[in-house]
């Protein structure tokens, strides 16, 4: 189905991210999901980035854009992840870095 839609944006459930650090199955399948994606000219968002070993795991995978609680309250829109090789601010740092970001939705 994916290639038949080819959607810009792919969200990956909170199930696959939560404890995606230390759990390696969960690593593997979200990297699975970030090689498809690229392949597929798609953006992976990671939902549920709750801490800040998960957000690092994520970032280091490739993925940029993700959601959750480490970031922002729920039903923000997707952040861009931190690039740089430091711990990922907090929250409110994130607001004053990141202020009005927006990104472009599918065309349906």
């Amino acid at each position: 189905m994916w290639s038949e839609i080819q959607p810009d944006f792919v969200k990956i459930d909170r199930h696959f991210i939560d404890g995606i650090a230390e759990d390696k199955l969960k690593h593997h399948f979200v990297k699975a999901m970030q090689n498809l994606a690229e392949s597929c000219s798609a953006k992976i968002v990671a939902e549920g980035i709750e801490n800040e070993a998960d957000c690092l795991a994520v970032r280091d995978l490739g993925i940029a854009l993700g959601q959750g609680y480490l970031i922002a309250m729920p039903e923000s829109e997707p952040r861009t992840l931190p690039s740089e090789k430091a711990h990922p601010p907090d929250q409110e740092s994130w607001r004053r870095r990141l202020p009005g970001r927006h990104f472009r939705q599918p065309e349906m």
